[in-house]
């Protein structure tokens, strides 16, 4: 009976060391980002129009207060004050103090965020769904740098020479009017979102080859005394495991604008993020009846083509890191096995 006890006592430990882990990257990760303007008050007093955000209750706006106490950080509150939007500037009674423009995710008031300043101009493509019976969106009049590398009935993919990353909806919507109604995504974001598979896959293999070895752990204290070494090796591997997952989730990063609003467990928004960013693109993809034969649903350009390929690269490394640490921590076992039969064999004088 204590041995089973200290046997699931064991496991307990390592699976609260690795959870407390998780919970500290998984807080980081749900922070949203904004992007800010500040106003001191000294003859001015409006915003861009796009500050103005739909919030809790209604249309809101936002500006960043410092938290003391338990609340430390940098928040957001719903702005005191009156303000009336007056074209595409928001004018306000007591314009003071920094106001949220853009963000990565809806925001809610006392929650604590990342206030991105000064975020560098990169490449990327923006792939727009659009909604079903919307029709074709008005896209006359593009900013340089802006063009459009294919359409269809359903979607639109841009290319963007430069723009400030992190990648924010509302921003890019605010430099293309014309896709106030489409779900925009980034090319980054989304490439970004795939890298961290791998991530996500060591985790898993450090979690499978620790439950292998704690299942081995398990049969060998049936007799304690006898495999005393074996159970201490088992104990320093799987602490080395356990020290190894807040390296593993070093590397985990992702983006912003494709985490769920409250819970990063949510598996079915990814699902359905995925899949409408990939029938989107599937919607580029020639018919049969162009090419002459059936062709591969596959778009035409080299970046829709790229980010296909490496979601298929990409999407089955969490299976099979984690089938990897099962036979990782297997082998381990089936090692220490041998060398205890090897051992125990009586020898001839």
């Amino acid at each position: 009976m204590k041995k089973k006890a200290l046997c699931i006592f064991i496991l307990v430990f390592w699976l609260v060391g690795a959870c407390t882990f998780l919970s500290l990257k998984v807080e980081k990760q749900m922070v949203p980002q904004v992007a800010t303007v500040e106003l001191n008050g000294f003859g001015s007093d409006s915003l861009p129009a796009d500050c103005l955000m739909m919030g809790e209750n209604g249309p809101a706006l936002y500006s960043l207060y410092e938290g003391t106490g338990w609340e430390a950080g940098v928040r957001v509150q719903e702005a005191g004050g009156g303000w009336q939007l007056d074209g595409d500037k928001l004018k306000l009674e007591n314009g003071w103090g920094t106001y949220v423009q853009y963000s990565s995710k809806p925001l809610k008031s006392g929650e604590l965020v990342d206030e991105v300043r000064g975020g560098r101009p990169e490449p990327d493509y923006w792939l727009a769904a659009l909604p079903s019976g919307a029709g074709a969106p008005d896209l006359s009049g593009l900013p340089d740098g802006v063009e459009i590398v294919e359409q269809s009935e359903s979607a639109v993919l841009l290319s963007v020479e430069g723009v400030a990353a992190p990648f924010m909806e509302a921003r890019a919507k605010s430099l293309i009017p014309g896709l106030y109604q489409a779900k925009v995504y980034s090319f980054a974001a989304m490439s970004q979102f795939l890298d961290n598979f791998a991530g996500l896959g060591t985790l898993l293999f450090l979690f499978t080859a620790a439950l292998a070895l704690w299942v081995w752990s398990c049969v060998l204290t049936r007799k304690a005394r006898q495999n005393r070494a074996a159970l201490l090796v088992n104990l320093a591997l799987g602490l080395a495991l356990l020290a190894c997952v807040p390296l593993a989730l070093g590397a985990v990063d992702l983006p912003s604008s494709l985490l769920p609003r409250l819970h990063i467990t949510d598996f079915g928004y990814y699902a359905q993020e995925m899949e409408e960013f990939f029938e989107s693109l599937a919607s580029f993809a020639p018919a049969a009846s162009a090419q002459g034969y059936l062709a591969p649903n596959l778009p035409q350009s080299e970046a829709g083509q790229a980010i296909i390929q490496q979601k298929n690269i990409m999407i089955a490394r969490p299976f099979l890191y984690g089938v990897g640490g099962l036979a990782f921590g297997s082998l381990l076992a089936l090692g220490e096995y041998c060398a205890m039969k090897v051992r125990r064999r009586p020898r001839i004088k």
